[in-house]
């Protein structure tokens, strides 16, 4: 079995595919989005009869999405997190993967040239 290398094939259309992102169709839209209760028999209807999803996933998500209607604005990603004071001792850099078989290999030779100098 032939292995295959991971990675981007030969054939791979990247020009088009950068082009989804560089130049994508974007709409000049003007129109007011207004957070409303949402059509629950609608996304049934939609989801599950054309769609084929669970119903009661369906009905589950919509509920909460009503519990949402008059809720707060979504709140910026650093409002999770909490500054604290710096490290009095920085961290130690973490060991790479070379560096551990070396050693690995240093201990191992170290290990039998005394094992050489015993049998002597």
């Amino acid at each position: 079995v032939d292995k295959v290398a991971k990675g981007v094939p030969e054939d791979w259309p990247f020009e088009g595919a950068r082009g989804l992102f560089t130049q994508a169709d974007v709409s000049d839209c003007s129109a007011d989005f207004v957070w409303e209760k949402p059509n629950t028999e609608g996304l049934v209807q939609f989801l599950v009869h054309e769609m084929e999803f669970n119903e009661q996933r369906v009905r589950s998500a919509a509920a909460k999405l009503e519990k949402a209607v008059g809720k707060g604005q979504q709140v910026r990603i650093d409002s999770f997190f909490k500054v604290t004071a710096k490290r009095a001792t920085p961290m130690k850099p973490a060991a790479t993967a070379a560096t551990t078989k070396d050693a690995a290999k240093r201990k191992g030779s170290a290990a039998a040239s005394t094992a050489k100098k015993a049998r002597k």
